[in-house]
Formats: structure tokens, sequence, C-alpha cells
């Protein structure tokens, strides 16, 4: 049987089932993990294999790789261009498809509001994150055209995916004080993606954030 639900493309680096679910709850979920960071061959397999999911795709949602999630990599110059090679990569193929296909669609990037404020202990994935929110900008000038919207959700402290910001004793004491900064869930991010799919055409090339107060 055919899901009634919208369907969600979600292209992550290592979500637990448990967070995919509830970032997902209102869309039947499609998933694809590239959590391996793959070489370009290997890279190609999977966008193949990602391409065989989009004919009735409404939303394509991928999570850009935080360092929380890829503790294992070494964060220097080499980590920051594989991880935006694969990211750029895995836009153009995803808005390649999404063109050719007769709805509106959406391309939706999860990345770190680092990537606005930045942060001293956490320069490589500031940098990664901002220079997604570039590719966001330009991509949805270029295929606003073929009813494909781009947009970013910028999150704060999402621990559970992925998103952990590293704050000193006193921002954290702040935040508990205030509710400033204070974590944000899958679900809430379920909600801001059923907000972007419910807007259609009418958002694109902004930047949604889910911060709980980071950046005001």
């Amino acid at each position: 049987m055919v899901s009634s639900q919208p369907q969600l493309l979600l292209v992550h680096a290592g979500l637990t089932p448990e967070a995919q679910g509830q970032l997902a709850q209102s869309f039947a979920l499609v998933e694809l993990d590239l959590r391996q960071w793959p070489e370009p061959a290997q890279l190609a397999a999977q966008l193949d294999l990602m391409g065989e999911q989009l004919s009735h795709v409404q939303i394509v949602v991928i999570a850009v790789p935080m360092a929380s999630i890829a503790a294992e990599q070494q964060l220097d110059t080499l980590w920051f261009e594989a991880c935006f090679e694969q990211i750029f990569a895995t836009c153009k193929f995803a808005a390649q498809r999404l063109m050719n296909l007769e709805h509106p669609t959406q391309l939706v990037l999860l990345q770190s509001v680092m990537g606005e404020v930045g942060h001293p202990a956490a320069v490589s994935t500031s940098v990664l994150a901002g220079a997604t929110l570039g590719l966001v900008k330009s991509l949805a000038k270029e295929v606003a055209r073929y009813q494909v919207t781009v947009n970013a959700v910028a999150l704060g402290n999402a621990p559970s995916l992925g998103y952990q910001l590293y704050l000193d004793d006193d921002y954290a004491r702040l935040f508990k004080m205030t509710g400033l900064g204070s974590e944000v869930t899958a679900q809430q991010v379920n909600a801001a993606l059923v907000f972007l799919q419910q807007g259609g055409m009418a958002m694109t090339g902004q930047l949604l954030r889910l911060d709980s107060g980071m950046v005001i």
C-alpha cells in the first residue's frame, strides 16, 4: 500500500534509527546513510541508489555532517574538503534529479548555526556550515524555475542529531537559567520540515533557525 504521507529522502552520515524516525515522523521515510565517507567511486554508487528513490519524493533532507558524528575523523583541511565535496556532489545530484520531476519538490540542508556565529573550538565545522549556507542560496536561484526550492535549517544544540555545540561551563549555566540555547529535538526539526513542505514554492534560499535563541 502506498503511503498517503509525502515521501522524504533523508541523506545522512550516521543518524540513529530513533533520530531518523523522530525527524521524519510526518513523512514516509526513505534513508540513505553516507556514514562511510565514501571515495568518489563509492559515492557515485550511493548517488545512483538515491536516484532510484527520487521518482515520488516530495522533500530531500541532507544532514550536513558535524564533528560529533565524525568523532573518529581528523578535523583538518582534508576533512573539510572531503565533507564539502560530498555535500556538493550530493546536492548537485539531488537537484538535477528533482528538476526532472513533474511535481514541486524541496531540498533542505540541515546544518549548524555555527555557520553564522562561529565557534573558537570548532573552526572546521563552522566553516563547513557557513559554506553550506552559500551553496543553499546559489542553488536556490539556479533551480527555482524547475519547481525546486532549496532551504537550510540551522540547528543549535541538537545532540540527538549530532549537532552538539562545544560550550564552556559558564555558557552551560547561563543556558540552564534562561533557556537560551536549550536542546533542540528531532521532533522540532520535523515540525520545521513540515512547515517548509507545506509552504511549497513560497520560500526558497532561506535559513530557518532552530537554535533556541543562539542568534538574535
